[in-house]
């Protein structure tokens, strides 16, 4: 065998066996997994045939004509058979890093869960994840991630995008797509599905929304207005361009800050009190939601004289993500509640 077939030989072996697909056609694992081999040995065969054909006819320069050379033309059909079948191949073998809690809540949603090996400090939902191992929050353990040996990055509205250049040179892809509003979760759920090789899960994801979302809605406002904090220092709101003014007005209510395009905004005392919102809520822990009248010029507020304040739990509340329907009918209960 000639120095240029062994190198040939080595190159293709090592793609053959490589297990960083780009994308996967096909979502079936178990035709997947019944292909591969099949797949594998038939383009280790065609190789083998080719080099074998140029053995027997004992061509002594097989490459001084490269349109009758058979083994010239048996590699370049090789290469295609390589880059067309092999994504399908390694489907069975993908592995994904999620870096948000809302983006590892819709791959367990889409059905991905099992092929998790690694999540961000805060992923706490399912709880049967949580024995994964932790990358990092906003700051990343790029030595983890690379002992985990994934295929795919998830992350969302570019929380981690200056990673990328580390995660292109580890041969990892970065998935990130942008989501503010609330009508944006199916439509991530669609592309993500889609660059995992799965686009029927994002379908059954985006009908079954559509389903509950239905159900979920309130098409009567039940209050006029509502002031939701995300933060207490500096104070920060809910505004117009966040996923959480949709949620409120799903649940029927009006968010005072409706207005403002900017998706969380800083916010003054004296814009929330000339809001006089008649609920509070509170998105972060507080042992007592009720201190907050105790602000200066609070105490005249419809919430606070009637103590339609609540805190709740942030985890809900401040993912975009499957849960929103959840939240939604929370927040309709809330309003219930504290109805006049």
């Amino acid at each position: 065998m000639s120095q240029i077939q062994k190198r040939i030989n080595r190159f293709l072996g090592r793609l053959v066996s490589d297990q960083r697909p780009p994308f996967a056609p096909f979502g079936n694992k178990t035709f997947n997994g019944l292909l591969a081999p099949l797949l594998r040995f038939g383009i280790l065969g065609v190789r083998n045939f080719g080099i074998n054909a140029c053995c027997e006819k004992k061509l002594k320069q097989p490459f001084d004509n490269l349109k009758k050379n058979f083994f010239v033309r048996v590699f370049w059909i090789e290469l295609c058979l390589f880059f067309c079948l092999f994504p399908i191949c390694s489907f069975a073998e993908m592995r994904i890093v999620s870096l948000l809690p809302s983006q590892t809540e819709l791959l367990c949603e889409l059905g991905f869960k099992k092929n998790l090996v690694g999540i961000s400090n805060y992923c706490n939902f399912p709880p049967d994840i949580a024995s994964l191992p932790k990358v990092g929050a906003q700051e990343l353990d790029l030595e983890r991630i690379v002992s985990l040996k994934p295929n795919f990055i998830v992350d969302l509205n570019h929380g981690h995008e200056k990673y990328k250049p580390s995660f292109d040179k580890l041969g990892m892809i970065y998935l990130d797509y942008p989501l503010l509003k609330f009508d944006e979760i199916p439509i991530v759920a669609a592309s993500l599905s889609a660059d995992l090789g799965c686009p029927e899960s994002g379908k059954r994801f985006a009908l079954d929304w559509v389903e509950k979302l239905r159900s979920a809605t309130v098409t009567k406002e039940k209050v006029k207005r509502i002031y939701v904090e995300v933060w207490d220092s500096p104070i920060q709101a809910a505004g117009g361009g966040s996923f959480i003014n949709d949620l409120i007005a799903r649940a029927g209510g009006k968010n005072i800050f409706c207005n403002v395009t900017i998706p969380f905004p800083l916010v003054s005392a004296e814009a929330i009190i000339a809001g006089d919102p008649e609920i509070i809520i509170l998105t972060y822990s507080s042992p007592n939601p009720l201190s907050i009248g105790s602000r200066i010029g609070w105490d005249g507020l419809s919430a606070v004289k009637t103590k339609s304040i609540i805190s709740v739990e942030p985890d809900i509340f401040e993912r975009p993500g499957p849960r929103c329907i959840e939240a939604i009918k929370r927040l309709s209960e809330i309003f219930d509640s504290f109805k006049q």
